[in-house]
């Protein structure tokens, strides 16, 4: 069997998206879990604007404008709780994350800002969680 070059495309773009998603969907469920703990007021981030963060051109931008607005929201959040912490991690990750992602979909696919990309992410995402815990947790003391 054959595969053109066409069909090779194809299929790295669906493989691509699959994946994606499959990194995509469980970071999209703890966003909005981590928003549903903040108070309606505090909240600076629609629920419904989240997907946006998938989309290739958008979703950079995107990350910069929700890293601003949960970091705005989590801080309002905490502040109304009586605790006085900032969440300067979250809002470092996330704009390095969103930084490193614009450069790679605007300027060049350079493997090593991939995986700077990548990793600031992953520490965006273990903030989020960490925080998530935080808000969920009955007694909150101290955001180490």
């Amino acid at each position: 069997m054959h595969i053109t070059i066409e069909e090779w495309s194809f299929w790295n773009i669906v493989v691509g998206i699959a994946i994606s998603l499959l990194i995509s969907l469980p970071f999209f469920f703890l966003l909005r879990k981590t928003l549903f703990l903040i108070n309606s007021k505090n909240r600076k981030l629609p629920l419904n604007s989240l997907w946006l963060f998938i989309f290739p051109y958008v979703g950079p931008f995107y990350s910069l404008f929700l890293t601003m607005r949960l970091s705005e929201s989590i801080d309002l959040e905490i502040q109304d709780r009586g605790i006085l912490r900032k969440t300067r991690v979250l809002k470092a990750t996330g704009v390095l994350h969103s930084a490193f992602s614009i450069y790679l979909v605007f300027f060049s696919s350079n493997q090593i800002v991939g995986m700077m990309s990548l990793c600031m992410f992953i520490l965006f995402w273990i903030e989020v969680y960490r925080i998530f815990k935080f808000l969920s947790a009955p007694t909150q003391h101290s955001l180490k």
